[in-house]
């Protein structure tokens, strides 16, 4: 990309920017930025992670933005015999910018690394919530996904710096080999992630007809769709970048001479970079809107108190008895004569207390949800791929093995 005009550099400018502030409202909308304290006792560690990973990730692409955009606007183009006017390459910049260079590689090279750790956790959540069906009560974090993750993140940490260290001597090579690495990284998660999608369908038939309620069966439909419209965006971000790292490594580049290509791949890397990055963060952070409105619609402590108030005046007010059953003042209980023992020996049994089988929506419901045994306790309690934590892996309380044929009852007088 040191051929890339500064225009290039201002869409990634204002990408990251946007991204950032949206990054900032989202979750200031989510919970109040609660998700962001240390002590949240509803947020756990992992999730807690995930979340400083998103805060450092984009700021260091500002700055990689940014600082390249500033450069290529003070260095300026030149007239090429054979190309043109093209931007000023990095040898006849002034040795304050190019010493930049290497910093702000660093900076890129470290954001995308992060990135890749919070795409690689997506990939190996989904995979362990499609795959939960051979082992419903495995716990994530003893899982091989999980390991999986952890060993990844941690090469991705490691292995990117280290690229835009070991090539930091030639400028344009340490930017070629920083897009190459990255880009065939997150390319590989990518398609990984194919199978996810292609399986996730039959996941869902799976989970109806085990009876998982609804607002998770909607909840994992959304996400889903979310994920392929992010899948999608993410080849347009990778691709480009690739071709791009790749060419740039060759003795003879062809693409990186042709700047209309690379403003073009550029563009296209930033727009899908910060779609996809968006997404992300939707699904991480999925804000309930009605649960939003009832928030806003709590009563306050002095409405609440009138609300109270009210709720007793008419309470009160339905046990009085109309004006109407009293006449003179005379009592309206009325006594009538008891009945002789022969009398009600030949009469119906009296009322006994008995059980019988429970018909209400909401117990069949609830016997619906405890029936199944082949659901991973997470698909219950679901909310997201980052927030989960070992008191989430219990599940919901199941009944014993002698009691999971017989339907639950309820003490009735007949």
């Amino acid at each position: 990309m040191s051929i890339a005009p500064a225009s290039s550099y201002v869409v990634w400018s204002i990408v990251s920017i946007s991204l950032y502030t949206f990054l900032i409202y989202h979750i200031r909308a989510f919970d109040n930025f609660k998700c962001l304290r240390w002590n949240n006792d509803k947020s756990g560690a992992f999730k807690r992670f995930m979340t400083y990973a998103y805060l450092i990730n984009v700021p260091l692409l500002i700055v990689f933005s940014l600082g390249y955009t500033v450069i290529k606007y003070k260095e300026g183009d030149i007239v090429h015999p054979l190309l043109g006017i093209i931007p000023k390459p990095q040898e006849l910049w002034s040795s304050a910018h190019r010493a930049a260079v290497f910093p702000l590689n660093l900076a890129f090279s470290v954001a995308w690394s992060l990135e890749m750790v919070v795409h690689l956790e997506e990939l190996c959540f989904w995979l362990f919530l499609v795959t939960s069906q051979t082992n419903p009560q495995q716990n994530w974090f003893k899982t091989v996904y999980f390991k999986i993750w952890v060993v990844g993140s941690g090469a991705a940490l490691i292995f990117m710096p280290l690229v835009a260290i070991f090539t930091r001597e030639n400028k344009a090579r340490n930017e070629a080999c920083t897009f190459l690495a990255g880009g065939l990284g997150s390319l590989v998660i990518t398609i990984w992630f194919l199978p996810v999608l292609w399986s996730f369908n039959s996941f869902l038939r799976t989970l109806k007809a085990e009876g998982v309620d609804k607002s998770t069966i909607v909840k994992l439909t959304k996400f889903h769709e979310l994920n392929g419209i992010r899948i999608f965006f993410r080849f347009i971000f990778t691709i480009p970048l690739v071709m791009l790292g790749a060419d740039g490594i060759t003795s003879h580049p062809r693409i990186n001479t042709h700047q209309v290509a690379v403003e073009l791949l550029t563009i296209l890397a930033a727009l899908a970079c910060g779609a996809s990055s968006a997404i992300t963060l939707v699904i991480f952070y999925p804000r309930s809107i009605e649960n939003e409105l009832d928030d806003a619609s709590a009563p306050t402590p002095g409405r609440l108190t009138q609300s109270i108030d009210s709720d007793v005046e008419s309470v009160i007010s339905r046990l009085e008895p109309p004006p109407d059953s009293f006449d003179d003042g005379a009592s309206i209980m009325k006594f009538e004569p008891v009945e002789s023992t022969h009398a009600m020996s030949n009469s119906a049994p009296p009322s006994r207390l008995t059980s019988t089988p429970c018909r209400s929506a909401t117990d069949a419901s609830a016997f619906q949800a405890y029936r199944s045994n082949a659901v991973n306790p997470m698909v219950h309690n679901f909310t997201s791929p980052i927030d989960m934590d070992h008191r989430m892996m219990r599940g919901p309380r199941m009944m014993r093995p002698r009691d999971r044929n017989r339907p639950p009852s309820h003490l009735t007088f007949n």
